[in-house]
This record gives structure tokens, C-alpha cells and sequence, in this order.
């Protein structure tokens, strides 16, 4: 008996992007569909189009230059009504979505039994055991946790301490929240800016709301709102 196998284009990709790296997130799906010879057709964020169409722009330009059809790459913009039109259609073969997880199940069933590609959503947790070097963890929590204002699958979001390094680990990190800056994302020094929407600063205000009566501890410094100048949180 004799096995073999063949690589081939799967056929038309729908690639569905978060807003929180347009760029990026967009070229994690044009790239690996044109490096397979699949055509694509992008649908970037609501919030955050401009980014993506000015890469598509771009691509498409290169394509003809290599005498490749520049409709290889489509671009559609829309709300959720247009990525489920697309995912549904019989025609795509591969969806890739970046976005929440709940979004994310859905497109998996809606898709089936065609291929996906699902980058999800997560709570992540730093966890600290009573070995660990203190000072190393707190610097994971001050890049990790703030970066992209929070809003990345893979930031900092829950953090895990053993008891006996607790307190030490909490004076550490609380020496250290003065570097983390807020303010206008123009300047260098800014480390946390505005979220993505109103909605969204909403919806963080109501959990720390609904969290007050449970008995956590809340410092003054730690709540802050934005400023024209850096401030620390």
C-alpha cells in the first residue's frame, strides 16, 4: 500500500478581527490565506476599520504589481449581522475570528462542518507561588496587566498569590503603580488610555460596583479617570 498527500488551496477564508490590534490581528489571516493561494475576504471591527483598509489597500497594490488579481483580497465592513452572513455562506470555506469566546462557539456551530480558526477570548491568571522571585512577578503584573489598556485576550487578569508571600508581593506592587501613567495615548509616557468605547468603561464601572459589597479592598489610587497630562494610577 502506498499513502500520499497533497498540499491545496482549501478554497475562500473569511477572517473576522478584534479591535484591539487591527493591523496585526488583520494580518494574522491575510497572510497565512495568500501564502495558501486562498482568496480572503477580511471583516475588521466595527471600532477599528481605517487600519485594515489601508492594508488591504496596500496588498492589493503589490498584488498587481506581481500580476495577481488585487480582488484576491476583499474587504467588508459591518456589524454582526454581516460576519454572520458571511461565516454561513456555503461558499467559505475556512472562517478565522479573533474576538470573544462566546462569538466564537457560535461561529464554530454556524460554520460546521467547514473548518475554523478560533482565537479566543480568556481570563487569564498570574500565578505566584511562595517561591517565586517577588520582584520578577510583580514586573509581569506591571507590563502584563496594563498594556493595550487591559484589552488583550493574553493580558494580566487575574492575579494568584501564595499566603506566604502575600503581603510582600502587594507592598511590591503597590510601590510600583505610580509608573503606570494615564493619560493622552500621544504621549510616550502614557501607559493606560481611554477604552475602546464608553460602553466599555461602562461595563468595567458597573464590575467594580457590583464587586464593593463581596468586601474587596479598593485604594483611592487605584481608580483614576483619564486626564489630558499623564497621571499615575
Amino acid at each position: 500500500m502506498i499513502g500520499y498527500w497533497t498540499r491545496r488551496p482549501a478554497g475562500i477564508v473569511v477572517g473576522i478581527t478584534g479591535f484591539n490590534y487591527p493591523l496585526l490581528l488583520a494580518s494574522h489571516k491575510l497572510a497565512p490565506a495568500l501564502a495558501a493561494g486562498c482568496p480572503i475576504i477580511i471583516k475588521p471591527a466595527p471600532n477599528t476599520p481605517l487600519t485594515t483598509l489601508w492594508a488591504v489597500d496596500l496588498i492589493r497594490e503589490v498584488l498587481r504589481e506581481h500580476g495577481v488579481s488585487p480582488y484576491t483580497v476583499q474587504l467588508v465592513t459591518g456589524d454582526n449581522a454581516v460576519g454572520e452572513a458571511l461565516v454561513r455562506d456555503p461558499r467559505v470555506a475556512v472562517v478565522s475570528f479573533t474576538g470573544s469566546a462566546a462569538v466564537g462557539h457560535q461561529i464554530a456551530r454556524d460554520a460546521a462542518p467547514r473548518k475554523v480558526v478560533l482565537e479566543l477570548g480568556a481570563n487569564t491568571a498570574l500565578i505566584v507561588g511562595s517561591d517565586a522571585d517577588v520582584e520578577s512577578a510583580v514586573d509581569a503584573v506591571i507590563r502584563g496587566a496594563f498594556y493595550a489598556n487591559g484589552q488583550a485576550c493574553i493580558s494580566v487578569q487575574r492575579i494568584l498569590v501564595h499566603d506566604a508571600i502575600a503581603d510582600e508581593f502587594e507592598h511590591m506592587l503597590l510601590a510600583r503603580l505610580p509608573e503606570v501613567l494615564v493619560g493622552d495615548p500621544r504621549h510616550d509616557s502614557t501607559r493606560v488610555a481611554p477604552l475602546i468605547t464608553e460602553a466599555s468603561t461602562a461595563r468595567i464601572l458597573a464590575w467594580i460596583t457590583a464587586a464593593r459589597p463581596a468586601g474587596p479592598e479598593f485604594s483611592p489610587a487605584a481608580i483614576w479617570s483619564t486626564a489630558a497630562s499623564p497621571r499615575p494610577c
